[in-house]
């Protein structure tokens, strides 16, 4: 068989990585999925340009967070195509190099989460620990904020969905305030989060949190940036149709509780009663011991 008509191939060092996926504008699968796939390729092949769905402010600002301002000249735009036509016109589609999180992971495979057809998104906890400590390492490099140790700059951080379409919790100030009561200096301790500020101003707070209480969300996602042990109560989806809280809490070592009576189909609401505030309350409690906080309790 004569080979003369095909064409030779040789391997080269590519010149763009892909960063593309569905759902990049969802605040979890931007942090958890795609920026760890750019630290897996910033840290193969420096200096590589980045194919992104679109411009977005949180799309620049955790990337320049993470490798610096000079990134912005690396980013490349599906959806500007002049940017693409004036750069990488004919060839870029060939040497684009994408990381998928296939099998094996590392120590934390996927046949934990055999049954969950988010599996195969699910970074390897090797990546997602590095991550953190590129974003904890920036953050500190921009302030103290990692670097304090001082109890009375540490917080509860309760996750509000407040607004969105799906999973808010119905009668929301009830349970903040069974959550109050329950703390000696609440306007000291107590966080509320909603996903309104900046991008940073959101890692920073997440990095001094002692404790996270949230419905099932994607604020969740910036515990990336919290210290190991800090502990999550979770109000659970029902049914619980994935494992992505499970994943994180294996791989970067955060416990976490759920308050199982606090429940939500993924787009309907939390409905609170006497009885499931009180038992959560009960959770944050005994959580709140258990990590050593019991000096917060009223």
């Amino acid at each position: 068989m004569s080979l003369s008509g095909f064409e030779i191939v040789r391997h080269t060092e590519p010149e763009v990585a892909s960063l593309l996926q569905v759902r990049t504008d969802n605040h979890y699968h931007w942090v958890v999925e795609v920026l760890c796939r750019a630290v897996i390729m910033e840290n193969k092949y420096p200096g590589i340009s980045y194919i992104l769905n679109a411009n977005n402010a949180v799309a620049t600002a955790s990337l320049t967070l993470l490798f610096g301002q000079s990134i912005v000249q690396r980013l490349l735009y599906l959806h500007d195509n002049s940017t693409l036509n004036t750069r990488y016109q004919k060839h870029y589609f060939p040497i684009i190099r994408r990381v998928l999180f296939a099998l094996p992971h590392d120590e934390l495979s996927s046949k934990q989460h055999v049954n969950d057809p988010w599996n195969v998104y699910f970074p390897p906890a090797t990546a997602l620990r590095s991550l953190r400590n590129e974003l904890r390492g920036s953050l500190t490099l921009n302030s103290n904020t990692c670097d304090n140790d001082d109890d009375s700059d540490s917080y509860i951080v309760y996750i509000s969905r407040s607004g969105d379409s799906a999973r808010q919790v119905i009668d929301e100030p009830k349970l903040l305030e069974a959550i109050e009561k329950l703390l000696r200096d609440p306007s000291q301790r107590l966080r509320v989060f909603r996903p309104t500020i900046p991008f940073e101003d959101q890692l920073k707070l997440f990095s001094t949190a002692a404790m996270v209480i949230s419905p099932h969300g994607a604020g969740i996602a910036n515990m990336i940036v919290s210290e190991p042990g800090i502990p999550l109560v979770l109000f659970p989806m029902n049914p619980p149709t994935d494992s992505v809280w499970a994943h994180l809490s294996a791989a970067l070592q955060f416990p976490y509780w759920l308050v199982p009576s606090i429940n939500s189909f993924y787009y309907t609401s939390y409905h609170l009663s006497d009885t499931n505030i009180q038992q959560a309350a009960d959770t944050i409690s005994h959580v709140l011991r258990e990590v050593g906080k019991g000096n917060w309790l009223a």
